[in-house]
């Protein structure tokens, strides 16, 4: 009896230290050591229907300097669960790293079924509820590649290209979020200005001579 309850025990222990091994600690989705054991695992058996797309969650910088560790972790939890729950069922959700996710799948023919399952993934992220009060929207940068057999070619190169689309998301993002902001102080100063041009002449307004400016900006 002593022996079977040893032997049960370490068992148990061998499983939990498997577990710490594949699993990410925060997120419970698979961690990077598992990322790279299936990419090399794919890589040899020559396996011709692969689909890989990496993700970048936005704002983790700005949630964890301003609201904290706590928030950030909330954040990149909501991310992962919502993955898992919209993809999961067509292939492999992981974590690779602090605001970086990968999902593989080896499905045939699985990239119309991903991007239907992505659109559903994006349209349930919300927003995350912050310590102060705010809201902030949740919003990923992603990036995906294609492995068939009608164009063989190595994991490396697929990572790549998918890394390359991540990025590009990204920048593509950032330049609309730029272009809202600008579009937001323009209004707000030509608000401003127009409010500032009512007052009569005899009070002071530093916007009074930057109207052509203001107009400039909006335009």
């Amino acid at each position: 009896t002593l022996r079977l309850m040893t032997n049960y025990q370490e068992g148990v222990r061998m499983q939990l230290l498997s577990r710490l091994a594949y699993r990410d600690g925060l997120t419970d989705l698979l961690n990077r050591t598992s990322y790279m054991e299936e990419l090399k695992r794919l890589d040899a058996s020559h396996n011709f229907h692969v689909l890989l797309a990496l993700y970048d969650v936005n704002s983790l910088k700005y949630v964890n300097d301003t609201y904290g560790h706590q928030s950030g972790d909330k954040l990149i939890c909501r991310v992962a669960d919502t993955l898992s729950a919209h993809l999961g069922s067509l292939g492999k959700c992981y974590r690779i790293g602090g605001d970086e996710f990968v999902f593989l799948s080896t499905v045939s023919d699985s990239e119309k079924e991903f991007l239907k399952l992505q659109r559903d993934f994006e349209a349930s992220l919300g927003t995350l509820k912050l310590p102060d009060g705010s809201e902030h929207p949740i919003t990923v940068a992603m990036g995906y590649s294609v492995l068939t057999h009608t164009m063989p070619r190595s994991m490396d190169d697929m990572v790549r290209e998918a890394d390359a689309r991540m990025y590009e998301a990204k920048r593509r993002m950032k330049t609309e979020i730029d272009h809202k902001i600008g579009s937001v102080f323009a209004d707000n100063l030509m608000n401003s200005v127009a409010h500032c041009r009512e007052l009569p002449t005899n009070v002071e307004c530093p916007l009074r001579n930057i109207y052509e400016l203001g107009t400039w900006l909006v335009t």
